[in-house]
């Protein structure tokens, strides 16, 4: 009987403690050999210390500050940004932060977007440090060329326009990361809150079993197209990275700021929401 009574206990432990079913293809426990290193801190904390050889890809570089404050830039702006680090075709990149995952989460979207097999580095330089890892002051590598991305994936990160027309058409899942809060003070129709603050605490690696916890209420399954948007390209970014991790398909990510939503004509609420629900089945129609 104790046996059992353990062997039960045990099979409980695991499955609380289980490993996110795609953790290991967003998300790096170490650095892989080979692979190329990119801070996405600014440049005041890449001097006093960053991971030997790192690149620089400053996330509030890909943000823009004009009338889409909190935004991505252009897609060409991006397109510039990523072709400077003269990334290798092919070739595995980390990227970090110092920890909290928001900058990191960011950079890993966009680089996402155009192809590039890119994951985030588990406690970013605080996990680096604690591992016995030591920083350079080195300046700053030089790509010895500009690499060109691939394609830019417009059904990962969508345009206002489009979404538009998929949430009036019911065909995608709104969910705002934002905090409750801010939710109940007006959320695009229809949308359920999931806030980044509970899924990933302080920028952590998401666990199981606060996902599952989370994401049972909202009913997210593998058929609902979710679209993530919050406050800020960041924290939308950052609700994007715990749900990939967690295996949910078909994300689209709104990197607009909830006011432009809002400014942009999207319908409203202030009514709690406790399901997420979409028509749509697959992702062939999105261009």
């Amino acid at each position: 009987m104790a046996a059992l009574l353990i062997g039960a206990a045990g099979l409980g432990l695991w499955q609380l403690n289980r490993p996110l079913p795609q953790a290991a293809e967003l998300i790096a426990r170490d650095v892989p050999h080979g692979a190329t290193l990119v801070d996405a801190r600014g440049p005041l904390a890449y001097r006093r210390g960053h991971l030997p050889a790192a690149r620089r890809l400053w996330a509030r570089d890909l943000i823009s500050f004009g009338e889409t404050a909190g935004g991505l830039k252009t897609l060409e702006e991006l397109e510039q940004q990523v072709k400077s680090l003269g990334l290798e075709p092919g070739g595995l990149v980390v990227v970090y932060d110092d920890g909290d995952g928001q900058e990191a989460a960011l950079v890993l979207l966009v680089l996402r977007s155009f192809g590039i097999d890119a994951r985030l580095l588990q406690g970013g330089v605080d996990g680096w440090l604690a591992g016995g890892g030591e920083l350079s002051d080195g300046p700053e590598p030089q790509a010895e060329r500009e690499a060109p991305p691939s394609e830019f994936d417009r059904r990962l990160i969508v345009s206002l326009d489009e979404a538009q027309v998929h949430v009036a058409e019911n065909e995608v899942a709104p969910v705002d990361v934002r905090e409750r809060a801010a939710y109940r003070q007006g959320h695009l129709a229809g949308a359920v809150n999931l806030p980044g603050i509970e899924i990933m605490p302080g920028g952590e690696t998401p666990r199981w079993s606060a996902l599952n916890r989370a994401l049972g209420p909202v009913r997210i399954t593998g058929d609902t197209h979710p679209l993530v948007y919050g406050a800020d390209a960041a924290q939308a970014a950052t609700g994007w990275l715990a749900l990939a991790a967690y295996g949910v398909e078909h994300i689209h990510v709104l990197t607009d700021p909830y006011p432009s939503l809002v400014a942009e004509g999207f319908e409203v609420s202030e009514v709690e929401v406790p399901a997420a629900t979409s028509t749509r089945t697959s992702s062939v129609c999105w261009r």
